[in-house]
């Protein structure tokens, strides 16, 4: 038995905190929890698809892009750049002028190039509309465009082809490959236009 109870003596011990360690414990998992539950908020806003409607300037817009950037996907880019032309328009927003001398614009405009082949019919004629509001006569861009929405010509709604069309003309761009197609579906369905489509593809 002394044997036995000298082995128990050698065996460690719990340290023994004084009341002052246990509190600077207690803080310490306190500060550990808060930054957790910081570090999963920023990954849940990180994580939160963006609403560019909602944005007041071109700035806003483009803080919000570069923000969210890393999980957008290509409908986001064409989103972006629809606001970006609805906002831009505004001589409050400065137009090209102004958007030309921000950095961000240019990876914008890259990223949506490479997107437009995965744009669906609704978002091609967004981003024509855009171009054509800030009057952005983008070579690429709108070979881009001719080049994927003749191929998905068939999908496009009434209202896209009026936006296309409008948008081409204010462009003063002219690309068969899309535009041919987009005016045959309107002759057709001219009976579904209103006054203001008919007088946009005027």
């Amino acid at each position: 038995l002394r044997h036995g109870a000298r082995s128990l003596a050698i065996l460690p011990q719990a340290p023994q905190l004084s009341r002052g360690d246990l509190r600077r414990e207690a803080a310490l998992k306190r500060r550990i929890d808060l930054a957790e539950r910081a570090s999963q908020a920023r990954l849940v806003a990180l994580g939160s698809r963006p609403k560019f409607t909602g944005c007041k300037t071109t700035a806003d817009v483009l803080d919000a892009y570069h923000g969210k950037r890393p999980i957008l996907q290509p409908s986001d880019k064409a989103a972006a750049f629809y606001a970006l032309g609805r906002l831009g328009c505004l001589p409050a927003h400065g137009g090209m002028a102004q958007l030309t001398e921000d950095a961000r614009f240019a990876v914008l405009r890259a990223d949506l190039l490479e997107a437009v082949p995965r744009l669906r019919a609704r978002q091609l004629s967004n981003v024509l509309q855009a171009a054509a509001y800030l009057q952005l006569r983008d070579p690429a861009l709108l070979d881009a465009i001719g080049e994927h929405g003749s191929r998905r010509a068939d999908s496009f709604g009434l209202r896209d082809v009026v936006a296309c069309v409008y948008s081409f003309g204010r462009l003063r761009w002219r690309d068969e490959r899309l535009l041919s197609p987009l005016l045959e579906m309107a002759e057709r369905d001219v009976r579904g236009l209103h006054s203001i489509d008919l007088a946009n593809l005027a």
